[in-house]
């Protein structure tokens, strides 16, 4: 599995500060599977996050919660839908809501975690690699990069 990391900032207000606003993952899964991970403050709609995979069995898409799922395609100039939810907290209310519930189950009744230390591990890998692809210009392999921090 190999990864390659862009991130840019675009707003004024965040240059000089380390921050960067704008990034792109694109993942190229031992399988031959692929997949993008897009993310902006700076879209003009609202906060934008967006990701697609897509292989030989088929393609699964995750796009931006909105105030509705109505899209209109009547023209060449485009679509027109509902307002993009503003925040993590109107977007993912109910996922939150499902992560404190399994949490207290957790706590309260010893039931297995779903997700687990490994989990957060390779999450936060995959961001370090994300950065090292930034600082080199290129696809990152991931076993060689993640291997022995996961011995």
């Amino acid at each position: 599995t190999e990864g390659l990391g862009r991130r840019r900032t675009c707003l004024d207000e965040l240059k000089g500060s380390g921050v960067d606003d704008t990034c792109l993952v694109i993942v190229k899964f031992a399988s031959g599977a692929l997949a993008s991970i897009d993310n902006s403050r700076f879209a003009p709609y609202g906060y934008d996050a967006r990701c697609e995979v897509f292989g030989r069995g088929g393609q699964i898409s995750l796009n931006n919660p909105s105030t509705s799922a109505v899209i209109l395609q009547a023209s060449r100039q485009g679509a027109v839908g509902g307002v993009v939810d503003e925040s993590f907290p109107q977007r993912y209310a109910q996922a939150y809501a499902n992560q404190m519930d399994h949490f207290l189950d957790v706590c309260m009744f010893g039931t297995t975690e779903k997700v687990t230390f490994k989990h957060s591990l390779l999450v936060n890998l995959l961001a370090d690699a994300a950065m090292q692809s930034k600082k080199t210009g290129g696809f990152v392999d991931f076993a060689q990069f993640a291997g022995p921090k996961l011995a």
